[in-house]
């Protein structure tokens, strides 16, 4: 959201001269930063620090979604206020998406046009919700009215057949068990299951597993790596199987599952036209002790090493555990996503909130909940909403693009109707990177400086790397910056009719600050 509300203002500096809201941003930044501390983080706080740390998380997601809205609307506003409403789609990324987004019946009625004889060239379908879905294209970094891809989508279909529900849309076929277990992930490009099929050791995809989690010393600090022997699967139906979706552009599935007579996991399995990666929306109502959740999927996969994200870049560990040194990397930190690669194909698994992983020779895990009751008895007690996504790809995670489909997957586009937007054309991109191992993670307004924005950057893929920054905006200078937006003189950069060179070390970060007068 910050990097959104961030994004959206620095345009309206730079196109409409519109004030940008320092002090707020100042104000939610420390208020957000605050609780990036080492007990509130992992969750070993006293349980009065978690009730002030989701109090400022309350604070930041009531103001940021004001401003976010509020900075959407000064983009679109309209002189006259005359025509018809329009649906307006802003991406915050510095690539091309296209994807199937949800519209609400009140928006997307609102856009309709008065003569209903008018053709549309939009693919939408209405979902079991009374919302319309559409799948829609936006630029790097702009916006778009709502409008689709010229080629046709293939649609996505759902039916029962024998004791399996099966999604297909063309890329992936899954196939689903009464207790939500994903039995098979065909990738259609390759013909491979992503999974290994070893029903005997009773692994499936999407399986949900419960540990005994009682460290020596540290309750809420400590994972002992005795807690992988008392791996116990979770199979207690409460409501198997069932088809919730299937409009063309979406298929869904619904199940739950009992995990203890206070506990119970319900989740949806999503699947969308031209994805390629298939979905978990998932709830949990937990009320355990001394418990450890996961969610397992064993991948058909012969690899030494696990990739995963860390803050802009990646570490790898490795999938055995040979020395004691390899055998202690048993839980492993990571963010958005993880990834298990073989010469020429691979599994990524993209998550929207946790930061636990775990892999043993072809099984990704991934963390999802504990239950420790010191320095807090009430720790993760109640109903908990997340997210995550498994992505079979061709070649390795970077010829895959997993880094940008782990942002998306993060960051939804922004969808609301507006009237015709005053910046322009109906469809506009600021910024766009040529290279996809090059990151455009943030755009801001310089602190010092009202006429500049800053810009950061980093190298994804772990190699040198060479590419363009392309601006649509009239920036007439660029110089280096470190990150405290102390200028490096010794490090201009030439601007070519909009286009910026830019080489980038392995993980390196750079700042820009890019001015419309000269610095």
């Amino acid at each position: 959201m910050m990097h959104n509300i961030e994004f959206i203002y620095s345009m309206l500096v730079a196109v409409n001269d519109i004030k940008y809201p320092s002090m707020q941003l100042d104000t939610m930044w420390k208020k957000l930063l605050i609780n990036q501390f080492h007990d509130v983080l992992p969750g070993s706080c006293i349980e009065l620090v978690v009730q002030d740390a989701l109090k400022l998380y309350d604070e930041i997601e009531t103001e940021g979604s004001n401003l976010l809205q509020l900075g959407i609307k000064a983009i679109t506003q309209h002189k006259d206020n005359e025509g018809e409403n329009e649906i307006f789609l802003i991406n915050t990324h510095c690539w091309d998406r296209s994807e199937v987004v949800t519209i609400s019946g009140d928006i997307f009625k609102s856009t309709q046009p008065k003569n209903k004889k008018q053709k549309t060239d939009i693919k939408t379908a209405l979902n079991s919700c009374g919302e319309t879905l559409a799948l829609v294209e936006v630029p790097s970094m702009g916006y778009s009215i709502l409008q689709s891809p010229e080629d046709k989508p293939i649609p996505c279909t759902v039916k029962i057949e024998d004791e399996f529900v099966i999604m297909d849309n063309g890329l992936l076929t899954a196939y689903i068990d009464r207790t939500g277990r994903v039995c098979k992930l065909l990738h259609k490009r390759t013909g491979r299951n992503a999974f290994k099929e070893d029903a005997s050791e009773a692994f499936y995809g999407n399986q949900f597993v419960l540990f005994d989690d009682v460290p020596l010393y540290w309750d809420a600090w400590d994972v002992m790596d005795y807690h992988m022997e008392t791996r116990s699967p979770i199979t207690n139906i409460k409501a198997q199987t069932s088809i919730t979706e299937d409009c063309g552009l979406r298929c869904a599935v619904s199940y739950k599952l009992a995990i203890s007579e206070k506990s119970w996991i319900k989740q949806d399995i999503v699947l969308d036209a031209c994805a390629h990666n298939l979905v978990f929306n998932t709830q949990v109502e937990w009320h355990e002790s001394h418990k450890l959740l996961k969610v397992e999927f064993p991948l058909d996969v012969r690899t030494l090493n696990a990739t995963y994200e860390i803050q802009f870049g990646h570490v790898q560990r490795p999938t055995h555990g040979n020395t004691s040194w390899d055998w202690a990397k048993y839980e492993v930190v990571g963010h958005k996503w993880a990834d298990m690669s073989e010469f020429g194909f691979g599994v990524s698994l993209l998550n929207d909130c946790k930061y636990g992983f775990s892999a043993k020779d072809n099984v990704l895990s991934m963390s999802l909940l504990r239950s420790s009751k010191s320095p807090d008895a009430n720790a993760d007690m109640g109903t908990h909403h997340f997210n995550y996504s498994v992505l079979p790809h061709t070649g390795t995670f970077q010829e895959a693009r997993v880094v940008q489909a782990a942002y998306d997957f993060n960051n939804p586009l922004q969808v609301m109707a507006v009237k015709s937007p005053t910046l322009g054309a109906k469809i506009m991109s600021y910024f766009k990177v040529s290279n996809p191992a090059i990151i455009l993670d943030t755009i801001k307004k310089a602190e010092d400086r009202d006429d500049a924005l800053v810009v950061r950057l980093y190298e994804a893929y772990g190699g040198h790397s060479t590419g363009f920054l392309i601006t649509s905006l009239p920036f007439q200078h660029a110089i280096r910056c470190n990150i405290l937006e102390e200028l490096k003189p010794t490090e201009t950069m030439d601007i070519n009719n909009g286009t910026i060179q830019l080489h980038l070390n392995p993980f390196q970060i750079i700042s820009l600050i890019l001015s419309f007068d000269l610095i």
